[in-house]
């Protein structure tokens, strides 16, 4: 994989890194990563990166401010920031896209294939029924899941659990505590107070694939996307409960959506790296 490490200033004053391989187009691949994640570690992103270089297309791989459990972002004003998942607020994810993209349209590109992994495909579900922005062509989720179906498939926790760990986060945000960690049983990864009431309380942006934990669901945001898309889920995702009828929900809420499923695959896709890129290359090519 070739590229330079680069650094881009989010409107709010925080700076990104990201990994870009420049070539002379007017097209790119932009690659977002999952729940802490960061921009180099997933195999796959290897692979990503040699679509683009076989297309001739620019390549970026970057940090959103969900990057690691914690992270230390530097600043504009030189104090720095610490966020991470731990921290992050879901709709600063629009912040971060609207930087990365502005980050490209500076180099020359016109045509983006926006691609996140996990809880990314969230971010770019939810950013694209908000700005429905003019560069991006298409779009690529891979491992989507149903995040509130989590808390049923891994946590064993149905409402009643959510609605307890809710006021716990509430009561805590009200006594000046938003920064402290909900307890260690609340959620398959560490998150604070602030962060947690902010993905799953009353307010909540992340009611994008919520197939499988609510069978009246009303896929609004999925609606709103009007770029082909593909969604791949790999047939061992233990994040995704019926992992096929999952993506023909996607499918049905999405008419220009392409939905494949990767026999063998775990959500991380080690082992089935080649398979992806092969999927999704026929995809950015079409």
């Amino acid at each position: 994989m070739q590229g330079k490490i680069v650094r881009h200033l989010t409107k709010d004053g925080i700076y990104l890194n990201g990994l870009f391989n420049e070539k002379k187009s007017e097209k790119a691949i932009f690659f977002n990563h999952g729940w802490a994640g960061d921009f180099y570690q997933s195999f796959f992103i290897d692979n990503l990166a040699d679509i683009a270089e076989k297309l001739g297309y620019g390549f970026l791989s970057a940090q959103n401010r969900g990057t690691g459990d914690t992270y230390n972002f530097k600043t504009q004003d030189a104090k720095g920031l610490t966020i991470g998942a731990v921290y992050e607020k879901f709709e600063d994810c629009i912040v971060d896209f609207e930087a990365w993209l502005y980050f490209l349209y500076l180099k020359g590109y016109k045509e983006i294939v926006l691609i996140g992994h996990s809880f990314a495909t969230q971010k770019i579900a939810y950013f694209m029924k908000i700005k429905q922005h003019p560069m991006v062509m298409k779009i690529v989720f891979i491992s989507p899941f149903d995040i509130f179906d989590l808390f049923k498939a891994l946590l064993k926790q149905g409402q009643d659990s959510i609605d307890i760990n809710l006021k716990l986060a509430k009561k805590m945000i009200d006594q000046d505590q938003g920064d402290m960690l909900m307890p260690e049983n609340s959620l398959w990864f560490p998150i604070s107070n602030a962060a947690y009431y902010d993905h799953f309380g009353p307010d909540s942006k992340l009611h994008i694939f919520d197939f499988n934990f609510d069978q009246d669901f009303k896929p609004e945001v999925l609606n709103k996307i009007t770029v082909p898309t593909l969604a791949i889920v790999g047939s061992k995702d233990s994040y995704v409960r019926d992992q096929p009828k999952f993506l023909e929900s996607i499918k049905k809420a999405m008419p220009d959506c392409n939905v494949i499923l990767i026999e063998g695959a775990a959500h991380s896709y080690q082992g089935y790296e080649r398979k992806l890129q092969e999927i999704i290359t026929q995809f950015v090519k079409s």
